[in-house]
């Protein structure tokens, strides 16, 4: 009987192991009309609202007026997304308190991941870990290669 529990339980934990170790590593793929296709598209919280609902993958990069950067953080992030051909939604700071993501993300700027509708990850503009990825283009691509991937062949 104790033989048998403990084989229950080492697979139960390796189970949730290996669950944990996907988590961790799963990338994920934006929807297919945001590759192949730049944009710096400016949206609305009801905008983004639609997009969470219907399970939409894409980055959202929200801002307020000022910036405390002394390289303008959004020249990095429409750089990136230009050289991959890749869609870059934005909102304004005062626009993105209206949704649901602001519980979880309640300051600018920032850089939101949502996969199907899902909030992934996000720069956080108070972390000195997160600090560097605003100001250098590889680093943000970098951080963004960890999440998504950047391209998708149709």
């Amino acid at each position: 009987m104790k033989k048998k529990l403990l084989i229950i339980i080492s697979i139960l934990l390796l189970i949730i192991f290996i669950y944990i170790i996907y988590k961790l590593n799963s990338k994920f793929y934006l929807n297919n009309k945001y590759y192949n296709n730049y944009q710096y598209k400016v949206v609305n919280s009801k905008e983004v609202e639609k997009m969470l609902s219907t399970n939409d993958s894409f980055v959202l990069f929200t801002n307020n007026d000022f910036c405390i950067f002394k390289v303008p953080c959004d020249n990095i992030f429409k750089s990136v997304f230009k050289d991959n051909n890749m869609t870059l939604f934005y909102i304004r700071f005062d626009e993105f308190k209206k949704t649901s993501l602001y519980e979880k993300v309640n300051y600018a700027p920032s850089v939101l991941l949502i996969n199907h509708g899902k909030l992934v990850s996000y720069l956080n503009p108070n972390s000195d870990r997160d600090m560097n990825i605003y100001q250098d283009e590889n680093k943000f691509k970098k951080w963004l290669e960890k999440y998504i991937y950047l391209k998708k062949d149709n």
